[in-house]
């Protein structure tokens, strides 16, 4: 089961075991980590819920009710989010998230022993890329210029992160 809810249908929290309506305010005030990192931790699917059913029965009420009144108009409600989305799309970069995770399986796999693209090198030219890449804040060098310049050069490495 992807999530344990007590007697009373509430989600228990992983993290401390206590149970709550609707866990997203709980893990950012208490253990401050939002709920994309909390699925990721539990290996919890996108689709499972973490808010009990009598929570979700008083938004979805409560968000019919602001329809019926007019404070809501759910085709202004879609055009936003499409905006929204299209945004998000439209970013260059993958997420801090992304980033901290592709890192994470990159270290737990140790690509760089088995991948082909990666080439040995001797210490005096990693000692160089350290250097390159511990001083290219006050340089302004790019890591990719860094990278292009090793593969011309012949020799193809992974630079350390330090």
């Amino acid at each position: 089961m992807a999530t344990e809810r007590n007697m009373r249908g509430n989600i228990v929290c992983r993290e401390c075991g206590r149970a709550f309506s609707f866990l997203a305010p709980h893990l950012r005030m208490t253990h401050e980590m939002s709920v994309s990192e909390y699925r990721e931790r539990w290996g919890i699917a996108k689709h499972v819920p973490l808010a009990s059913a009598e929570h979700s029965a008083r938004c979805r009420d409560n968000v019919i009710r602001r329809i019926r009144s007019g404070e809501l108009d759910p085709d202004l409600q879609v055009r936003m989010m499409a905006e929204g989305y299209t945004r998000i799309k439209d970013r260059s970069r993958p997420s801090a998230l992304q980033q901290k995770s592709s890192s994470r399986t990159a270290t737990l796999n140790r690509i760089w022993e088995t991948s082909p693209a990666v080439k040995r090198v001797n210490a005096e030219i990693r000692r160089e890329a350290v250097r390159r890449m511990k001083a290219r804040n006050e340089t302004g060098e790019k890591v990719r210029s860094m990278a292009l310049l090793q593969i011309v050069g012949g020799d193809k490495l992974i630079i350390p992160f330090c």
